[in-house]
């Protein structure tokens, strides 16, 4: 087991005005000196800042070429940034409208999980949940594993506590073959890989965690995540492939129908 360990973290501000001291979380960044470790999560949905602010807000219009920049910046910096007190005088170096508030610490185990937990508490449930229409794909999933032949081996809506993430991990199906197979339907809407990647190895960690800890009653068990890519996703399907297989979950998109309801009905009991 890994031992926790101390890291910092900023949230990163959109301030387009600041006399008026308003400002809309955009993204966060975690610093962990112990592990090498500076990386941001930019929000990729602005739609919420423009109804608030108005479209005509300086730096509304630029948000995302200025959040891009940003993120650049500390990638390029970040060799020279491995120090608290260097990083906190980098960020001060940032003005118009992005701001940094003062680094926090945080305890630490796994830093990739600990930043889309922090996105999602600070920026994410907020910015980012906008609604959208089910997936055509996953909803073709879903009415192949609801058909006569398969829906019989199937165990339904599932939570299946990872404490490494947290919390509960939900489960739309589960399957018995001599392992217990846990089925997650999950899409991906993210356009940068960096981003991408980042929430893929949340659920790819969570996964691993399940394949290492059997359960105490259905025995060993394994992920099995069938994805939904959007189009800027779909181009790095093989980095996602090779992601999962590296911690244990199979991997199916939902193009993979037929090939998962075939593994169903000739294994599951």
């Amino acid at each position: 087991m890994k031992i926790p360990t101390t890291g910092f973290y900023s949230v990163i501000q959109f301030t387009p005005d600041r006399s008026r001291l308003e400002a809309a979380n955009v993204g966060v960044l975690l610093f962990v000196p112990g592990m090498g470790y500076l990386q941001t999560r930019m929000s990729s949905n602005n739609d919420r800042i423009r109804r608030f602010f108005g479209e005509e807000s300086p730096g509304v219009k630029t948000l995302n070429t200025l959040k891009r920049t940003v993120e650049k910046r500390i990638q390029v910096e970040a060799p020279h940034l491995q120090e608290q007190a260097a990083l906190e005088h980098f960020l001060r170096l940032f003005a118009n409208e992005i701001d940094f508030s003062d680094l926090r610490p945080v305890r630490v185990t796994n830093p990739d999980v600990e930043l889309a937990q922090l996105f999602e508490e600070l920026v994410g449930g907020r910015m980012e949940r906008e609604p959208v229409l089910p997936s055509e794909g996953l909803e073709r999933v879903r009415r192949r594993l609801e058909m006569p032949d398969l829906a019989p081996k199937l165990e339904r809506n599932l939570e299946v506590e990872v404490p490494i993430l947290g919390g509960p991990m939900p489960v739309e199906y589960a399957f018995q073959n001599g392992r217990f197979n846990l089925i997650q339907l999950k899409e991906f809407r993210q356009q940068r890989e960096a981003n991408l990647l980042k929430e893929a190895s949340v659920t790819a960690v969570g996964g691993h965690y399940l394949f290492r800890h059997a359960d105490p009653v259905r025995g060993d068990r394994q992920l099995m995540l069938v994805a939904s890519l959007g189009e800027e996703a779909a181009e790095y399907r093989e980095k996602l492939a090779q992601l999962f297989l590296d911690q244990d979950v199979l991997f199916f998109t939902d193009s993979d129908e037929e090939k998962l309801a075939d593994l169903i009905a000739t294994t599951g009991h």
